[in-house]
């Protein structure tokens, strides 16, 4: 979907991942679903893309969905300032997963965007909402002890000018009118 809507904008899609065979398998599925958005694909962590490429463009949205272990999560945010260009967007998967399986980790995504960027930092919360009892949960976690924080978001979704990198206020102010008129609807 994110190719095909790159594509629809003429934008660039740059897929990055340090498993080459998780490059592979995005390869594949997207000749599967007939995706022609001829994307960018790098092995490589964002550091390393950042020092591989000049960028001559700004990047709209970078999505961060690798590692969900806290400091994993820190470095990747630190990775986003090696980019010659910021991008405008930074969204974040798996913002409220947590796991009670030792071997997961410190699974705390929103923990390392708010030591990063501070605990007030404006997000707008993307993808699926869990309300008090989500599924699976603290109380009934999945076979590999993963599980969802009550009231939590599946992802949420930043505005790198909020926390301080440069914007096109243009944009910004589209997509929060976009935002404004979106939640209208949905009050309806």
């Amino acid at each position: 979907m994110l190719g095909h809507l790159c594509e629809q904008l003429g934008w660039p899609f740059h897929v990055i991942d340090i498993n080459q065979a998780y490059i592979d398998l995005t390869k594949t599925v997207l000749d599967r679903v007939g995706d022609r958005s001829a994307p960018i694909f790098f092995a490589g962590t964002l550091k390393e893309f950042a020092q591989a490429h000049r960028l001559d463009y700004r990047i709209n949205t970078i999505l961060i969905d690798a590692n969900h272990d806290y400091e994993f999560v820190r470095k990747d945010i630190q990775s986003i300032y090696s980019l010659n260009r910021r991008p405008h967007f930074a969204a974040f998967h798996d913002y409220s997963l947590r796991s009670s399986n030792p071997a997961h980790g410190n699974i705390r995504v929103d923990r390392a965007i708010h030591d990063s960027w501070g605990a007030r930092l404006p997000l707008e919360r993307i993808g699926i909402q869990f309300g008090p009892d989500p599924a699976p949960s603290r109380q009934r976690p999945s076979p590999s002890g993963s599980y969802w924080e009550a009231n939590g978001s599946e992802a949420v979704m930043i505005a790198l000018a909020d926390v301080g990198l440069p914007a096109d206020l243009g944009l910004l102010r589209r997509l929060r009118i976009m935002a404004n008129w979106r939640d209208k609807v949905a009050s309806r």
